[in-house]
This record gives C-alpha cells, sequence and structure tokens, in this order.
C-alpha cells in the first residue's frame, strides 16, 4: 500500500483506485501489484542508487516488468479486486490516491478504508464508523533539486535494507507525520528526520506526546558495488513535550545531546544505534546485513543486552528455463529490544511494531521466492520459521529482573508460517490461488496470537487498468 505512481506534471492531478477483499490471515500490508516487478527487477540488476531515494518510489523506478504503468504526463488508473478465503472472514478494502508532479515537486494523498473490526490489525486504528475503520497512509510533498531532497508529510520510513522486513524501521509500520532532508555529497548521504508519533494517555486521562528523531550516513561508491550506513533515532515523550532542536543536529549523538537537556523524570528519551551494508557480488546476487543496538552495557549494571541482528541473501536466476528471484533471511531481536522505561517510549506506533514486524524476543528465518512458470503465470512462496518468546511490545519493563532468562524467553512459541500461491498475469487481470497462514503481524508483536495459525486456501482476482495522456 505504500507504492508511488508518478502521474502529473499539474498541482492537482490523476487519480488512483484500489478495491479488494481479503480474508483473517492475510499479510498486514498487501503488496501492491505495481512492487512486484520493481522487486524483481531490483534483485535481477541491484541498482543500489535506489537507497538515495524516498519511499514511496517515483513512477521511473516502479514502470518496469509487467507492471504496465504508461509513460505519459497523466495516469488514471483503477484496481478493483476481490478475494475469497475458505473458512474465514473477509476484509474489505478501498484506497484511493492522488498522486501528480510539477518540475522537481511530487505531491501525494492515500486514504485507505478497511471493514471492521479489522481497522487496528491493518491500519492502525480502532476508529470505526459505519462499520468502516479508515486512515490516511500517505499525504505528502516532496522535492528532489541538485544535491538536496526533501519531503514533508506522512510516509513509509524505509531504513535498512530488508525492503519490507527491516529491523531498523519498517515500510509496514503505520505511517506517521515527519519531515525528512536528503544532502548529497558525491557518494555520501546525510538523512535528518524529524516526526511526531500517535499520541498515548495516561490513566489520568493527560496525553502524552510522542515524538521522534533520526540521522542516518549512507555511502555509496561510484561504482556501485556496496554500501555502507549508519545512524540513530530517539523517541521522547511527555505531557508537554514538543519539538527539541537539539536532536535535529546530525553531529551530535543523541545520548549526548540528551544530556544538555532536562530530560523529564520518567526518563522517556529512548535511543537506538544502527548500522546496515549490503555488498553486490555480481547483478544477480547480493548480500546484506542490519545491526540494532537498543541498549549496551559497559557499565556494571545486572541487565540483558538489547540487540536486533538481521543477514539475508537475495537474487535472481532462471530455474529450468523459469526466470525467479528469491530472497532469504536470518534474524535475531533480544528479548528486551524495543522495549523501554519509559512512559510510551518503547519503539511502536498505533499499536504495530516500528522495528522488525514481529516485535521482540525472537528469531526467525525467511524465504521467499516467485517464478514466472509461463511469461504471464507467476507462483510464488513464501516462508517463514519464527519462535517467539513471552515478552512483547506491551510488556512492561523487568529486564533488571529476568538476567538469567533464556532466549527467547518462555514459554516460547514456534510458527510456521507459509504462503504459497500461483497467479495469472493478464494485461489487465490477476487471477490468483493459493494456501497461506500467514497472521496479523501485530498479533504475534503483542501476543494476540500464542499458539500456531491455522491456514486456509483463498482465491483473487485484481483488475487493472491505467490510462495515460499527455497534456501538451
Amino acid at each position: 500500500m505504500g507504492s508511488m505512481i508518478r502521474i502529473f506534471r499539474l498541482p492537482i492531478m490523476g487519480a488512483f483506485f484500489c478495491f479488494s477483499l481479503y480474508g483473517q490471515g492475510y499479510p498486514t500490508s498487501p503488496v501492491s501489484p505495481y512492487l512486484i516487478p520493481f522487486y524483481q527487477d531490483f534483485r535481477k540488476n541491484h541498482d543500489l542508487s535506489v537507497f538515495r531515494e524516498f519511499y514511496p518510489l517515483e513512477m521511473s523506478r516502479l514502470n518496469a516488468g509487467k507492471a504496465d504503468l504508461p509513460d505519459k504526463h497523466a495516469v488514471f488508473g483503477i484496481l478493483p479486486g476481490y478475494q475469497y478465503r475458505s473458512g474465514e472472514d473477509d476484509i474489505a478494502s478501498f484506497d484511493f490516491w492522488l498522486s501528480g508532479k510539477m518540475n522537481n515537486i511530487t505531491v501525494m494523498a492515500e486514504p485507505v478504508f478497511v471493514s471492521d473490526p479489522f481497522g487496528q490489525s491493518i491500519l492502525g486504528t480502532d476508529y470505526v464508523r459505519m462499520n468502516v475503520s479508515g486512515r490516511i497512509t500517505n499525504a505528502f510533498i516532496r522535492y528532489y533539486g541538485e544535491n538536496i531532497a526533501i519531503q514533508l508529510g506522512r510516509s513509509p520510513l524505509v531504513w535498512g535494507q530488508s525492503w519490507s522486513h527491516s529491523i531498523i524501521h519498517s515500510s509496514l509500520a503505520p505511517t506517521y507525520d515527519h519531515i525528512s532532508v536528503r544532502y548529497n555529497l558525491a557518494s555520501i548521504q546525510l538523512e535528518v528526520m524529524s516526526g511526531q508519533l500517535a499520541a498515548e494517555k495516561t490513566i489520568e486521562g493527560e496525553t502524552v506526546r510522542r515524538l521522534t528523531a533520526g540521522h542516518r550516513f549512507t555511502w555509496i561508491p561510484q561504482h556501485g558495488r556496496w554500501l555502507l550506513g549508519f545512524g540513530e533515532q530517539i523517541i521522547y515523550t511527555g505531557v508537554n513535550r514538543s519539538l527539541e532542536m537539539m536532536y535535529l543536529n546530525p553531529f551530535v549523538p543523541f545520548t549526548f545531546a540528551s544530556l544538555e537537556g532536562e530530560e523529564p523524570p520518567e526518563n522517556s528519551d529512548n535511543t537506538f544505534i544502527f548500522m546496515y551494508g549490503r555488498f553486490v557480488i555480481n547483478p544477480s546476487l547480493s548480500v546484506y546485513a542490519e545491526f540494532l543496538i537498543d541498549d549496551f552495557q559497559v557499565d556494571p549494571d545486572p541487565l540483558q543486552q538489547m540487540l536486533g541482528y538481521k543477514i539475508g541473501v537475495d537474487g535472481a536466476r532462471d530455474f529450468f528455463n523459469m526466470p525467479m528471484t528469491w530472497e532469504a533471511e536470518a534474524t535475531r531481536i533480544d528479548s528486551w529490544t524495543y522495549i523501554h522505561h519509559g512512559q510510551f517510549s518503547s519503539w511502536q506506533n498505533l499499536g504495530h511494531a516500528t522495528g522488525y514486524l514481529y516485535g521482540s524476543d525472537l528469531w526467525s528465518v525467511r524465504l521467499q521466492a516467485d517464478a514466472w512458470v509461463r511469461p504471464n503465470l507467476l507462483a510464488n512462496l513464501e516462508f517463514t520459521l519464527l519462535e517467539k518468546g513471552t515478552n512483547t511490545l506491551s510488556t512492561p519493563w523487568a529486564n533488571a529482573d529476568n538476567v538469567g532468562d533464556p532466549f527467547p524467553i518462555p514459554p516460547v512459541v514456534r510458527h510456521l508460517l507459509l504462503d504459497v500461491s500461483i497467479s495469472w498475469w493478464g494485461k489487465h487481470t490477476i487471477l490468483g490461488a493459493g494456501w497461506s497462514n500467514l497472521p496479523f503481524a501485530n498479533e504475534i508483536a503483542y501476543d494476540v496470537m500464542t499458539k500456531p495459525e491455522e491456514g486456509c486456501f483463498y482465491l483473487k482476482l485484481q483488475f487493472l487498468y491505467n490510462l495515460g495522456f499527455n497534456l501538451e
């Protein structure tokens, strides 16, 4: 639902409609058909320059493979769909977005509506009116200059190397309003971000503001064989907390900056440091890694380390003369990573993890692969082995009392998550069938699901149509 369509050369221009029915157990954020060819193209070529761009991506990045997006000044598109799942209640959703481009300026707005009671699991909102929940997931203005880029508004924040399962900041988390400024100097990019997460209320009914800031450096040499990046992000909260300028300086670590301020008595500043990298072995094969330090014990405090690791490999090759792309990842999130003892300062937004989608206290192995069995017939497989401990994003802080606990903290639930499907891609139609037991990610991150998932068969029909035209 985060895909960007570059549409117009007028200030307000064009529309994209998306209507779908999903069943319980479908992934929290269904992948737009327009993103599938992009992911496939990236695994075939590994053009690392894409990591210099804001997300959602521009049309130039999406106009590949079978996306069938017209290269015109203006585009009108419609994507209705239906999905039936055996033994499950259907979920109705409706996406509508407006997007346009004039010179160096891009604008976008995307409201999303889902049927009750799935607003919380899909959108992060429990507000219901007429059995429908809704939220604006994208609403921003973007400027690209020669060496500087600025984006203001609401959009996914994609930091890391795993497109959908980053442990730093996932594209699947509910979006929030922020401003990002990127400055490019040769092969180095500096990004500074400041935003506001959803507020929370105390037992007394007071509203606690939750603000965030971050900065990172990314190095992509001109040869494009590898990239390295590092940075940090902070959540700072309080009843009367407001934007703090000391967290906007990209050259001062947040830990040092917080020591110069008057931190609230609740100790409501929570920082983590991260690193990531990717090495392109050849155009169709690369390895990548992400590393997160939420808390590292250098003092003699009796606390467990709070770290996160991810290592992955992705690529493309022909398999029995069938074009195939694939991705394999291994992830470990320590028991108390993302969880904080400050007031509403754990790494979540609207009841969803902002980092790894399944939260804390876990390890997982994930494999995803797709292959064009025929020029218009796509087979897809996604498998995840996940072992999840007791800790969740809502677990009260108790690290000091659980130093000797094993990892993951018992009782441990093993999840075997599988989605296998095959779909026929016509010029304007996608017809698919498959079997899935993929859950809503927040159900695992917040311990709603305490046993393995039951799967079901599903049928899916989508209709894609795009109409483009020039304005001269």
